[in-house]
């Protein structure tokens, strides 16, 4: 990344029960709170930048966070 690693945060493997279903939300992404609670946490230390860790099946959780506004960003490449 193209910053000062003071200024990132990292967000790795939240979880809530809205995510129990992979496909959807089920509370109306009031798990939305917790990612809110953390971006809060990261403006008090005087973060600049986020990044969430999130697999790209999990339907449910991408979709909160791209609600949240957060986009890709990254490609990661895996080779067995």
């Amino acid at each position: 990344m193209a910053h000062e690693l003071a200024t990132v945060g990292l967000i790795d493997d939240f979880y809530d029960e809205d995510f129990a279903d992979v496909s959807a939300v089920s509370n109306s992404g009031a798990s939305g709170d917790l990612l809110a609670a953390a971006e809060s946490a990261f403006v008090r230390r005087g973060v600049e930048s986020a990044l969430v860790v999130c697999a790209a099946a999990w339907s449910s959780k991408v979709t909160l966070v791209e609600r949240m506004g957060y986009r890709s960003a990254k490609l990661w490449m895996l080779k067995r």
